[in-house]
């Protein structure tokens, strides 16, 4: 990458709970930043002698309110940099983290926030303080679709450095929300940049080993959590994120509340429900809720006149027109939506459920001015004459192929069928660009059922070569020692044994 021409942007690092024991060691791993311009924002106290005499560290007293969301905000407040990444006391990243993840957004103008790989390190307190590692996984490993961000946690915090002025769009920290507060940063801020991946370990985030003998933890406030989220709506213009219409005209008034509250438990795209249903049908929602749009409709009147009634109300760019029944169709709504807006030509729809079936995601617009030109044909006949083709979605289109190929490839793996394993696992490195997951994962599969060694030491090989992790080495250096390569094995073990070392301690990162 060509060395940057101009005055390096400074990035402001934040470090919340930076009273937890890990505190002075994320303190640290900031400092050790190789990138020059470089503020940290210190939220609490972080225990240790750690020297804060440098001028790029300032100290910002823990809010009463000791929550996340109120913690973030404050320093974001007084965050200077361009661009902003974060950090906690369960935290450290590696010397190169900022300047890895700066230097791909400048060069790529295209995109607003940037992300990297972390090693969720598991460890168990030591005696007289400190910590015990135990072991080390990797999190992350592939890029994450915009509908991965919009549907959980896809990228760990400590990862993640974006430009600061996003936060200006969409919105400071969520306060009311006790817990998923990065998960609703991250999805807001999908409304407004794309994500830019840039593969390679550059974090750690501290795990303490599960306590076997402890009672399960309650969160019984986490589906009222996520659904907070999913209902969150940033200010618009959104120009990431195109907002989904879904059309729901029920012939039979019992159907429509089944379909109603499907549709808001599977879509976890930003979408708002056109009811089209008679005064008499609605009674049972009484007052229509924020996202759902109640379109009068006379008694009588036919689907395709309830579905052009709802039509003239709709104001998002994309719109889902449901069958009737609606059935099994609800499923597929988002999956559509991805297909449209990513893979789709301008004149096709993506069809919802199986072939024959007029069910689908259409562009607004289009099928606004197919249904203005020929409003006494059907619908489907409308979009038909206007060169509108409504296609089934391709598999390799889906969100979820990869997923399917990886369970496909582990029920393979579980049943004793190793090569099939390893073929699918390539299938899905392939179709996803992601071929270091991968590979590990077919070089296990094949460990695993034995007799095919050479195979399983070829991908591990070049997993190592690339980006090692302490499991990779580890099944490499099993690998090596099965064929009788002792000394190259006992090589690979030592490299994973200083892959347990604490990140701060080492000169350089490890990969």
């Amino acid at each position: 990458m060509p060395p940057l021409t101009t005055t390096p942007p400074r990035v402001t690092v934040v470090l919340t709970a930076a009273d937890a024991p890990g505190g002075a060691d994320a303190l640290r791993s900031a400092l050790a930043q190789t990138w020059p311009e470089l503020e940290v924002l210190v939220v609490g106290d972080a225990p240790g002698e750690v020297s804060d005499g440098r001028a790029c560290v300032r100290r910002l007293p823990q809010p009463t309110d000791a929550d996340r969301a109120t913690a973030l905000n404050q320093a974001l407040a007084h965050a200077r940099g361009r661009y902003v990444c974060y950090l906690t006391g369960h935290d450290v990243l590696y010397p190169n983290h900022v300047r890895r993840l700066v230097e791909a957004l400048e060069a790529d103008a295209g995109h607003g926030a940037a992300y990297s790989d972390a090693y969720a390190t598991v460890f168990r307190p030591a005696p007289g303080g400190g910590r015990e590692v135990l072991g080390k996984v990797l999190r992350g490993g592939r890029s994450a679709e915009r509908l991965d961000l919009l549907a959980g946690e896809a990228i760990q915090p400590p990862t993640l450095l974006h430009r600061r002025d996003l936060l200006d769009q969409a919105g400071p920290c969520r306060q009311e929300l006790d817990s998923l507060v990065d998960w609703d940063l991250h999805r807001r801020l999908s409304f407004f940049t794309d994500f830019l991946y840039v593969p390679g370990v550059t974090a750690e985030r501290y795990v303490p080993a599960p306590d076997t003998s402890a009672p399960p933890g309650d969160r019984a406030d986490l589906p009222e959590a996520v659904a907070s989220v999913l209902a969150a709506r940033p200010p618009r213009p959104w120009p990431k994120i195109a907002e989904l219409a879904v059309v729901l005209a029920p012939a039979a008034a019992a159907r429509w509340p089944v379909a109603m509250e499907e549709i808001r438990r599977r879509t976890v795209v930003p979408h708002r429900l056109y009811l089209a249903v008679t005064a008499d049908e609605a009674k049972p929602l009484g007052n229509c809720p924020d996202d759902v749009a109640c379109v009068p409709v006379g008694p009588g009147w036919p689907w395709d006149a309830r579905v052009d009634k709802a039509l003239g109300r709709v104001e998002c760019p994309c719109v889902a027109i449901l069958p009737e029944p609606p059935g099994g169709a609800v499923g597929s709504v988002q999956d559509a939506w991805h297909v449209l807006t990513r893979h789709a030509a301008e004149d096709e729809a993506i069809r919802i459920g199986p072939a024959g079936t007029f069910a689908g995601v259409f562009r607004t617009e289009q099928l606004l001015v197919a249904r203005r030109r020929r409003p006494a044909l059907s619908i489907r006949r409308s979009i038909e004459a206007d060169g509108i083709v409504l296609r089934s979605p391709r598999p390799d289109e889906l969100p979820g192929a990869f997923d399917d190929l990886v369970r496909r490839a582990r029920d393979a793996a579980d049943h004793g069928r190793g090569i099939e394993a390893a073929q699918l696992y390539e299938a899905a490195g392939q179709y996803s660009g992601q071929t270091l997951w991968t590979d590990e994962a077919a070089a296990r599969a094949l460990y695993r059922h034995g007799g095919h060694d050479e195979q399983a030491l070829a991908a591990c090989t070049r997993v190592n070569a690339r980006r090692p992790t302490v499991a990779s080495l580890l099944l490499e250096a099993r690998l090596l020692r099965r064929s009788g390569q002792v000394d190259h094995a006992a090589q690979r073990l030592q490299r994973a044994r200083e892959f347990l070392e604490e990140p701060t301690h080492r000169k350089g990162p490890p990969c």
